[in-house]
């Protein structure tokens, strides 16, 4: 039986790699949109079709893909649920069953899927990402590419680490059902590949992984595309730190509300809030063992408070999560001279990745970026 980590073999008569994807899909299926923000075209005539697999195209033309891809052409099914399985079933070539399986983090062994930095969202969604694991006969003569994590690291982060690390082996040798979410299934002259993650949330949770669904299936995607994203979430930020990382506005927090600071030479206490969005996690060793160390040095008061997300922190080494952070400085008082805040990090490179915000983001239009993208 194929196994996450193992190597996936090359099948052939795949058809060369191409920009063009045919979708068929239902009518108000919104897939075309998502696959056009990721860097595709759309054709009808491409050997590379994408089946949106929630909203299944007709019986007739359901059948014409997979005849198609008997013949040579390369096929993903793309998002799968109980209400589309049967249909499913009818026409593939071997039966597959689902089993509930919730994940955050994924183990790639496809080739082209990265590494599994760039597969971790535990730290940056708070809902499943795939709801539903592949089991069944179509996936035990098939190849899988892309399996859900053993470890349910949402349930253990944040734990002490003299009790985090027992209790992950457990979890890892604890009974579950199959998570197999992406696998390839070698069909006549062609390909069948089955995705049962969603593609509007692997798209809302990191842009990146999407894009390399489409890119280790064959689709050539330009490389401009995670820039001209990125300059187009900084155009609608209104950032709160300079290239030097000096603190420029933010919000003064207040028992009624909030207001616009850019003016902070402050004359009495206060407490300030701004956003960062880091494209990694400075907390987790295990997955970013080479971790910088972000520092917030203030100056202009001897006394103060520092909170991320919530929680109290201090101005040495920030642990920041992956996504955005809210950071709150609460001045408790005020030394002579002026008030200035200013971030700085071991690694001076990645002051340039992170962004901020003096107002709370729109977090529906960013993209959480992978560690090593």
């Amino acid at each position: 039986t194929p196994v996450a980590g193992q190597p996936a073999p090359a099948v052939h008569g795949m058809p060369p790699a191409t920009a063009a994807v045919h979708l068929l899909s239902a009518p108000g299926s919104t897939l075309d949109t998502l696959l056009r923000n990721l860097g595709a075209t759309l054709s009808d005539h491409s050997d590379h079709i994408l089946i949106d697999g929630l909203q299944l195209p007709d019986p007739a033309t359901l059948a014409k893909a997979l005849e198609e891809s008997k013949t040579g052409a390369s096929l993903l099914i793309w998002g799968i649920n109980p209400s589309t399985i049967a249909r499913l079933n009818t026409l593939l070539p071997a039966a597959i069953t689902l089993t509930n399986r919730k994940a955050t983090s994924f183990i790639p062994a496809g080739p082209g899927l990265g590494d599994n930095a760039g597969w971790y969202f535990s730290e940056t969604s708070r809902q499943p990402v795939s709801e539903y694991g592949l089991t069944g006969d179509f996936v035990r003569n098939a190849t899988v590419l892309l399996a859900a994590c053993n470890t349910d690291w949402q349930t253990w982060n944040g734990r002490p680490e003299h009790s985090k690390t027992s209790a992950v082996i457990r979890s890892e040798r604890e009974a579950k059902p199959a998570g197999n979410v992406l696998v390839e299934y070698s069909y006549g002259r062609g390909r069948i590949d089955i995705l049962s993650i969603d593609p509007g949330i692997l798209y809302k949770v990191s842009r990146p992984a999407a894009q390399r669904v489409l890119s280790s299936w064959g689709i050539q995607l330009p490389d401009s595309a995670a820039l001209h994203r990125r300059d187009s979430l900084s155009g609608s930020l209104h950032p709160a730190l300079d290239a030097q990382g000096i603190l420029r506005q933010a919000e003064l927090l207040t028992k009624n509300g909030s207001q616009p600071i850019t003016d902070f030479s402050l004359t009495a206490p206060g407490r300030i809030g701004f956003w960062l969005y880091s494209p990694r996690s400075l907390v987790n060793l295990l997955v970013e063992p080479d971790i910088p160390s972000l520092k917030l040095e203030i100056q202009g008061s001897g006394k103060y408070r520092i909170s991320i997300n919530d929680s109290p922190s201090h101005a040495g080494a920030l642990p920041l999560r992956k996504g955005w952070n809210h950071i709150v400085v609460d001045i408790r008082n005020r030394t002579a001279g002026p008030f200035s805040l200013q971030l700085t990090t071991d690694q001076p490179a990645f002051l340039s990745t992170l962004l901020s915000s003096a107002v709370a983001p729109d977090t529906e239009l960013t993209p959480n970026d992978d560690a090593h993208e």
